[in-house]
């Protein structure tokens, strides 16, 4: 989960401003999407839920 934090906080969170809470949850799920997709690149090979 640390690792994944970690992503998120580097690439779809990175110096986001959204104006809504909707905002932050839409661009977790797209970067939980791209953990997904590609589960080697945090050390994990199970998929992460939301």
């Amino acid at each position: 989960m640390e690792l994944l934090w970690s992503s998120l906080k580097k690439r779809e969170l990175a110096n986001l401003a959204g104006d809504h809470l909707a905002d932050v949850a839409d661009a977790t799920g797209q970067g939980i999407h791209r953990s997904n997709a590609n589960p080697d690149c945090h050390g994990h090979s199970s998929p992460v839920r939301a």
